[in-house]
């Protein structure tokens, strides 16, 4: 599944996007990749945001794994540079492919 949430929407906007997207994947064997413009420690952010939080919450729920390590940011503008959340899989078969 590929996905895009806007940096500017409300965080009950937000929340029903990703809601919608992660009650849309087939729960066996899924990859999400995006843009979600969330930050987490657990895919190398310096902090973790109100939107990284919700992530984290689907993905625990649903025994996912984050993909990226961070040590690469993912968005990249003259001096900004940042990693935000750009992969996830669900853990059981497809890690071990």
């Amino acid at each position: 599944m590929c996905c895009y949430l806007s940096p500017n929407i409300e965080m009950h906007e937000y929340e029903s996007d990703v809601d919608s997207i992660m009650n849309r994947i087939d729960r066996r064997q899924t990859i999400v990749l995006g843009d979600i413009n969330a930050k987490s420690s657990q895919w190398g952010a310096s902090r973790t945001n109100k939107k990284g939080a919700y992530w984290l919450e689907w993905i625990h729920a649903l025994d996912m794994v984050v993909l990226n390590t961070g040590r690469e940011p993912t968005f990249v503008r003259g001096q900004t540079n940042q990693t935000t959340l750009t992969c996830l899989c669900r853990q059981t078969k497809l890690l071990s492919k």
